[in-house]
């Protein structure tokens, strides 16, 4: 039997939703116990750890929003735990299913709308950088098995479109391709980085990071295979960096392993004895990574990368991201999002996402500032202005002034936001945004004494939560294409090369992605004294992925170089 959790959460503020009780289903990534943790004495070395960390996370904390279901005991005491220890006062409370499945319809009614809300109510859009999420919220789309989280990410583009049309998933804007990490900052990213707390010894472990241990990548074929090339990869970044690194690749299992900060396997089914370091983060390269994700919870790591499906062999968490991030000093969240190439998914990632053992000095501060012109975040009303002006297209002034009237009424007040909307129209009478909203507030029946309360509604997801008229459905053409090169970059010629001035044919092989990204190169034919200087760069060529019945598809593509010798090199 569970002791109950006697912590005082902030108060704040409640969205009033639907509330819809069932009972919760067992739930493979997310069930997991929620235990006390006894302490050991803190010595004066651990106190100025948590001091450090402390001061590291002081402004972190401000871009977190926790998301707790108010209608499951076991989200409340985690969210209690984690706004406690943490300090995080950004908090919205949901009423929604406990059941591990949620349905689309449900999702949009007691998820995400309550979430929009609330960050749009209290001009939140830019602030936030992190959602987190807890056990007892769904963890799963019925109809297509994305995960809650993943979806989650696109709240922000929720708020500036008005619209939620994913069904499918789509690029990840913080993909960390061809090695391109940088902090996340909202200037830069129009999404959140979502993350899951499962366990308050999650919490725990977060606030006490360690460095120093091991790393341990367990394959379960010596056969080459992109999650090969990836683990090799991370293995050499690595070992570069001074860690200490084990790669196994043949059938007998990594096992009783110590001193553990990441770890890497393929197989979901054995879960080996570990002694884990606070702050480690560990994934699993299959399909199933979920069978085992309780398991290694409650074994002791700290950040987990699962999934809700099959994320696709492209889908996976890639350890040459992961753990390069990690280590450079990149928390949680953006080291795991930087290595998934995909949002609208089925990723989940567990943990707190502001642990960062080995942040070595604080990210530059990004101010969260107010538009002087329109009186909404600075970020998000530039985006939204551009987003306006190319959806209709309507004048700058006129995007601007219906912006204001949208401020005007999150803070209430309803004649000033009659007055500007009238003025957006006059800028352009066509402006169906500043129409619609006009419509709305005059068509506003009068407050009864004792109106009923309803869930309140965010100005911009109102202007334009309305769906645009479908065209009549159509046969649809049937499109096969094969791939087609689209953007190069020069090839830098190594110095060899030109001093043989070697020329010829080189005969590259590519495997290329469905968005048309080459996710694996190698020479099959041709001077061998070009291959590195040719894979370095093709690495880095797009091409319009193959079509099939109208859907890109992956594809292998066999691509001929020619190279002729000039005096001059």
């Amino acid at each position: 039997m569970h002791k109950r959790i006697l912590i005082n959460s902030f108060e704040e503020s409640r969205p009033k939703c639907a509330m819809n009780l069932h009972r919760r289903p067992d739930n493979p990534v997310a069930k997991l116990p929620i235990k006390h943790h006894t302490h050991l004495t803190t010595t004066p070395v651990l106190l100025l750890i948590i001091f450090v960390q402390f001061v590291a996370n002081s402004v972190a904390q401000d871009n977190v929003l926790l998301v707790v279901n108010e209608s499951s005991r076991e989200s409340t005491a985690i969210g209690s735990y984690y706004s406690a220890k943490r300090g995080i006062t950004n908090i919205c409370r949901i009423h929604t299913s406990e059941s591990e499945t949620i349905s689309r319809e449900a999702f949009s009614r007691e998820i995400l709308h309550p979430i929009a809300d609330h960050i749009s109510h209290r001009s939140l859009q830019d602030r936030i950088h992190y959602i987190v999420t807890t056990r007892g919220i769904p963890l799963t789309l019925a109809d297509d098995q994305s995960s809650v989280d993943s979806e989650l990410t696109l709240v922000y583009r929720y708020l500036l479109t008005g619209s939620f049309p994913y069904m499918g998933r789509i690029e990840n804007p913080y993909f960390a391709v061809a090695d391109n990490l940088r902090p996340f900052l909202r200037k830069d990213f129009d999404i959140y980085l979502v993350t899951r707390l499962t366990d308050l010894a999650l919490v725990d472990r977060a606030l006490m990071p360690e460095t120093g241990g091991d790393f341990y990548f367990d394959m379960t074929s010596p056969q080459e295979s992109m999650e090969s090339d990836w683990v090799q990869q991370a293995a050499a970044v690595l070992k570069k960096t001074g860690f200490a690194v084990t790669v196994e690749n043949t059938a007998k299992p990594l096992d009783n392993l110590i001193s553990v900060q990441g770890y890497v396997s393929q197989d979901p089914a054995a879960v080996p004895v570990i002694k884990w370091r606070s702050g480690a983060i560990a994934t699993i390269l299959d399909k199933d990574a979920s069978q085992s994700a309780a398991a290694y919870i409650t074994g002791g790591v700290t950040g987990f990368g699962s999934y809700t499906g099959d994320p696709m062999q492209d889908g996976y968490f890639r350890p040459s991201i992961l753990f390069k991030a990690y280590t450079e000093g990149y928390n949680l969240a953006e080291s795991f999002y930087a290595s998934t190439r995909y949002l609208s998914s089925r990723q989940v990632v567990i943990g707190d996402p502001l642990v960062a053992p080995y942040a070595k000095s604080q990210h530059a501060k990004e101010e969260a500032s107010l538009d002087s012109e329109t009186g909404l975040p600075e970020h998000f009303a530039r985006r939204r202005i551009d987003y306006l002006m190319w959806k209709y297209p309507t004048s700058r002034e006129a995007a601007v002034l219906l912006l204001k009237a949208e401020s005007a009424e999150t803070r209430g007040d309803h004649d000033t936001t009659l007055a500007l909307a009238a003025k957006s129209l006059e800028s352009d009478p066509l402006f169906t945004e500043a129409e619609k909203l006009k419509s709305r507030l005059n068509e506003k029946p009068e407050v009864a004494a004792n109106p009923e309360p309803k869930p309140a509604a965010s100005a911009a997801l109102e202007l334009i939560a309305e769906p645009e008229p479908e065209p009549a459905p159509t046969e649809p053409e049937v499109l096969n294409y094969p791939c087609r090169l689209i953007s190069q970059t020069p090839i830098d010629y190594p110095m060899t090369a030109r001093q043989a001035k070697a020329a010829g044919e080189v005969v590259v092989s590519l495997l290329i992605d469905e968005m048309g990204q080459v996710m694996k190169a190698e020479v099959i034919h041709g001077d061998r004294r070009l291959a590195k200087a040719i894979l370095e760069s093709v690495k880095l060529w797009r091409f319009e992925p193959e079509l099939q019945n109208g859907r890109p598809v992956v594809c292998t593509h066999t691509l001929p170089i020619s190279f002729k010798s000039k005096n001059n090199w």
